[in-house]
């Protein structure tokens, strides 16, 4: 499957969790300014830590690499002017410390805990890539 496919499944997991969040927090009565030590603030927080076991299934049944690949699509999307001036998603994947030899877990963690806004990080990616004439399934051959 390609990168743009993988970008697309990944951005709806991640909008039904934002929504299902969403939910949550009017259930609760809660609003993003929570309290700790609260009941509500408690409960919500148990409920929503699940909003994201979906994404972490999906994750998991990836191919090590093709995660690497995501997570270097999510951070050029993220980081965009890094990306712009590199002109390159294989140079910006060179470029991230953080990427090399990590483990499938720490892959998905660093997915999960942004999965809010993988889906504007993952539309910045895209549109940049079309404005560059970049084909992340091509620029990003070989990564291992």
């Amino acid at each position: 499957m390609s990168l743009k496919n993988r970008m697309a499944e990944i951005t709806q997991i991640a909008r039904a969790a934002q929504a299902r969040d969403e939910e949550l927090q009017r259930k609760h009565g809660v609003e993003i300014g929570l309290l700790l030590g609260d009941p509500a603030t408690a409960a919500y927080m148990a409920d929503a830590s699940e909003t994201a076991i979906p994404l972490r299934d999906y994750l998991s049944a990836l191919k090590l690499v093709d995660l690497k690949k995501l997570v270097t699509l999510m951070y050029a999307g993220r980081d965009v002017n890094d990306f712009l001036q590199l002109r390159s998603l294989r140079k910006f994947h060179d470029s991230l410390t953080n990427v090399h030899d990590a483990t499938m877990e720490v892959y998905i963690r660093i997915m999960s805990e942004k999965i809010f806004n993988l889906p504007h990080y993952f539309d910045a990616v895209i549109e940049h890539s079309r404005r560059l004439d970049i084909d992340p399934d091509k620029d990003l051959l070989g990564v291992a």
